[in-house]
């Protein structure tokens, strides 16, 4: 699986998003990046298809995504930061409702939505009311329906809020493991929460490619007077930004 973005740009009124940027990827975990205003949401909203891009393309395997129409969103798993939810709906009732919405048949969806309970640490709260549930909880849910129609292609932005260590260990390890086989981008502020899992670090800037490597070649070229982890590299690249 190949996805490509090619001079890809969004602009609003006189305002710049994203100018031009170009990268590939294949399966793996794609950490992304950058102080507010970077560009993050634009262009995790331009690969979801929510907003019509300025210029550009988005293709996979060689095809544009607007021309595949369907056939794209239905490879797709999307976890907004902020997310609508029906608040007296209880959890299996709330994915039950997004799996229909995905058009995933009853009997199987039944099936993941216990195995993906159990996986997230969720079973012995899969009848409460999602008004009634913890922050961490609900983001669990959420991180939840962006898997129940297996995509190929992950948009995680900013997965882990909310969750204390053990449930941010326990989705770490679970985004790594479900990435031999999709392409998955990870948006977050929380940097070490992708050190260690990101096959490659794509640094935005003012709607700019700053850098794109893997995290150990990026740790590498800190200056010596940086302690070597990746919070250092996004010290050095953005602390003037915020």
């Amino acid at each position: 699986m190949l996805l490509e973005i090619e001079n890809l740009s969004q602009k609003y009124g006189d305002f710049v998003a994203l100018n031009s940027i170009s990268f590939q990827v294949e399966e793996g975990v794609y950490g992304i990046l950058g102080p507010n205003g970077a560009g993050k949401s634009t262009f995790m909203n331009l690969l979801t298809d929510n907003v019509l891009r300025t210029s550009g393309s988005i293709s996979l395997d060689g095809k544009d995504i607007l021309s595949m129409g369907e056939a794209y969103r239905d490879t797709l798993g999307y976890m907004p930061q902020q997310q609508g939810y029906y608040e007296d709906f209880s959890v299996t009732e709330f994915l039950k409702y997004i799996g229909s919405l995905k058009g995933i048949a009853k009997k199987e969806l039944n099936n993941i939505i216990s195995e993906l309970l159990t996986r997230l640490n969720l079973e012995d709260v899969r009848n409460k009311k999602m008004k009634k549930l913890s922050g961490g909880m609900r983001q669990r849910v959420l991180f939840a329906q962006a898997l129940l129609n297996n995509p190929r292609i992950l948009v995680l932005d900013e997965p882990t809020v909310g969750l204390d260590p053990k449930e941010r260990v326990n989705m770490r390890n679970m985004i790594k493991e479900i990435s031999q086989d999709k392409i998955i981008f990870v948006s977050t502020h929380i940097v070490s929460d992708i050190e260690n899992i990101a096959d490659k670090i794509i640094l935005l800037k003012k709607g700019e490619i700053v850098a794109f490597d893997r995290p150990d070649n990026l740790i590498s070229r800190l200056p010596i007077e940086y302690e070597k982890n990746l919070e250092s590299v996004y010290i050095l690249n953005f602390e003037t930004c915020d």
